[in-house]
């Protein structure tokens, strides 16, 4: 049984990038983010295809923005704008999550007989 195809959205991506974790309140949307998520649900609600299925030809119709085949350039550049930019919090978060992990650790330092540490 093959599953239906699922219209492309920008939503996802959007919510991802405005994730919170009120236990981890430092790692939150960078002001650029949340600026990024607002332009994705601008292009998402702007920018859709008027087909309720895909066509033969892959495409969902025309977009209701501009007129183009859906899923158009604008969607496209949207596509591209969210996975830089999920790329981009992804390393922030780890990189922060490193730092601190580092921080809780003491610096491993050779024991005097010259044998590596545990």
């Amino acid at each position: 049984m093959s599953r239906a195809a699922e219209r492309p959205s920008l939503a996802p991506a959007a919510r991802a990038l405005l994730t919170t974790d009120a236990r981890f309140p430092r790692v939150g949307p960078t002001p650029e983010e949340s600026d990024v998520a607002t332009v994705l649900g601008v292009i998402e609600a702007e920018h859709q295809g008027d087909a309720d299925d895909p066509g033969p030809d892959g495409s969902w119709g025309r977009c209701i923005g501009c007129g183009q085949r859906w899923p158009c350039e604008r969607f496209a550049d949207g596509e591209a704008l969210a996975v830089e930019y999920l790329g981009r919090a992804a390393d922030r978060v780890y990189q922060r999550a490193r730092t601190a992990m580092n921080a809780a650790q003491p610096p491993l330092t050779p024991n005097p007989e010259g044998t590596p540490p545990r």
